[in-house]
């Protein structure tokens, strides 16, 4: 699965994000959903190159000694469901591998769901859907700036015992 063409050369850097560019970003998605909208075009315009992995395959992609970060879109699944355990399963494992080679990984969303449950918290559908703007409160203003944020999901997650919380709704 490839989207966008990214041409910036990359190199491998001792902090894993640098505002002159060459960053490499391993993107899992769904196939019919890896669009990253606005989100992929300010990664393009900071010098970032995308390079997309379909996460029904993830069991056969190899190292990521060349990914400076793992980021996990969203998706219309959701962590917690019985129907998708394999695939739940195979990314947990992807993460955890990541994580342990020192590569940091990000999750949107449903992948925040994943990462929490990777690593030893849980996710659960909510009692009602958040949808529109949504008050974000902040415990790092300039890591996650205080909403209103645009929401669209209805499940909720409890981070690991080991995360640090930036941001919560609700």
């Amino acid at each position: 699965m490839r989207g966008r063409a990214y041409r910036n050369p990359v190199s491998r850097k001792a902090c894993w994000w640098s505002h002159n560019g060459g960053m490499r970003i391993h993107v899992i998605a769904d196939v019919v959903d890896s669009d990253g909208g606005h989100f992929f075009e300010r990664l393009e315009q900071l010098g970032g190159e995308i390079v997309l992995l379909d996460r029904d395959a993830l069991p056969t992609y190899g190292s990521l000694d060349d990914a400076d970060l793992v980021l996990l879109l969203g998706s219309d699944r959701s962590a917690h469901e019985p129907k998708w355990s394999e695939v739940v399963g195979a990314e947990s494992l992807f993460v955890r591998a990541a994580l342990r080679d020192g590569t940091p990984v990000m999750g949107i969303c449903y992948g925040a769901q994943l990462m929490a449950r990777s690593l030893g918290g849980t996710s659960w559908r909510a009692d009602g859907a958040e949808v529109g703007c949504q008050r974000v409160d902040t415990v790092d203003p300039e890591l996650c700036p205080e909403g209103p944020w645009l929401q669209l999901h209805s499940d909720v997650f409890a981070p690991p015992p080991t995360a640090r919380v930036l941001g919560t709704s609700w």
